[in-house]
């Protein structure tokens, strides 16, 4: 028999490697942070997403989901007032008894999600990718090799899709026949200007992230970078590896996760 806080106690310690706890008071948004609420709460069921919609609580509804694991808080939901358009959600959620859990804001869990990002690619982790944030310098990603034979940038991309089941890729090479040696991965953290300027000054040619733009694209074009854009869905293949090593700690828990087919539209000629 599984309890919530006991759950929570071993998410964290495979999530952010025993350096910090999950702070239950701030990243519970629905359902009680009474210890001993949390003590007697039984845990039969988990959901993970990636982001919370009306169709997720609907699916948590229609499986009997005890709590819902999101990755990403959008605005709609980091506000402290609540917000008319969440009001339905909570009160149904309140309702059925789901606990509704959002990732904190820490860069220690998206670095633990590279990590699995990492090991699904084959590669093993050289050191942490950092940059300065209000004065602070602070892990964001991953500097990673292949364990594999070297290939092509080209025949990165290929392998990468593959590995992270991609449906849609974009990407820019600076040089399509060049020898991948190690890679940036960045998944889960939109790349801006000053991470880009960062990798140019550890030498780092190609990065796997989010959020290619003509601005980001540009930037690769002067530092002569490659980018394969992995986008947000490469998060629920790393989901799914946390998934199947708490499946080990907790056999009377039963794990999902809420995949959706990609929501941008491609019009094709």
């Amino acid at each position: 028999m599984t309890f919530l806080k006991d759950f929570f106690d071993k998410i964290a310690k495979i999530i952010l490697d025993d350096k910090k706890s999950l702070n239950i008071e701030e990243s519970v948004k629905i359902g009680s942070i009474k210890p001993s609420k949390l003590e007697k709460k039984k845990i039969k069921k988990v959901l993970f997403c990636l982001d919370l919609t009306s169709e997720v609580v609907l699916h948590a509804i229609d499986n009997n989901i005890d709590i819902i694991f999101v990755h990403q808080a959008f605005g709609i939901w980091e506000n402290s007032k609540i917000q008319d358009e969440l009001i339905s959600l909570i009160k149904i959620l309140i309702e059925k008894n789901i606990y509704l859990f959002f990732f904190q804001k820490n860069n220690l869990i998206n670095n633990k999600l590279n990590e699995f990002l990492v090991a699904i690619l084959n590669g093993e982790v050289d050191s942490t990718f950092n940059v300065e944030i209000h004065g602070e310098m602070v892990p964001v990603g991953r500097i990673a090799r292949l364990k594999v034979a070297k290939m092509s940038v080209k025949s990165f991309l290929d392998y990468v899709t593959e590995k992270l089941n991609l449906k849609h890729v974009q990407y820019f090479f600076s040089e399509s026949n060049a020898e991948i040696d190690n890679f940036l991965i960045l998944a889960g953290i939109p790349v801006n200007h000053e991470i880009l300027k960062s990798a140019k000054k550890q030498d780092l040619k190609t990065i796997l992230g989010e959020g290619l733009n003509f601005e980001i694209l540009h930037y690769c074009q002067f530092y002569e970078m490659n980018f394969i854009d992995i986008t947000r869905y490469a998060l629920i293949k790393a989901l799914k590896h946390l998934i199947n090593l708490l499946k080990f700690e907790f056999i009377d828990v039963e794990f999902s996760i809420y995949e959706k087919e990609f929501l941008f539209s491609i019009h094709k000629k």
